[in-house]
């Protein structure tokens, strides 16, 4: 039933007395039980958000290793001397660019 669980609900669920119950919820301390169930169960899919996120970070680090290296293998083959002014400032402000953000992210 999870967090919007109660005592009426499961009564009407399973057909059983409220009072009974409630008188059980009480002998086995159910309410901490189950706020301890919830928050485990929250730190656990935290755990695992957090395995995710790093695992898609470090395959969009390696994505972006592989399009850097073809990058700088085909900017080599260039003949700077053929490029106009316009082309040599938009390469030199899209290299700043590149460096400011590689900072930015340690």
């Amino acid at each position: 039933m999870g967090a919007k669980r109660s005592i009426a609900k499961v009564a009407r669920a399973i057909g059983c007395s409220e009072r009974l119950l409630e008188r059980w919820s009480s002998k086995h301390r159910w309410v901490a039980r189950t706020f301890s169930y919830d928050n485990d169960l929250d730190l656990k899919k935290q755990a695992h958000y957090e395995r995710l996120s790093f695992e898609i970070s470090a395959k969009h680090a390696a994505q972006a290793r592989e399009v850097h290296e073809r990058a700088l293998t085909r900017l080599s083959s260039l003949d700077v001397n053929q490029l106009t002014i316009s082309q040599v400032i938009q390469l030199a402000k899209a290299a700043m660019e590149l460096e400011a953000a590689a900072y930015a992210v340690w």
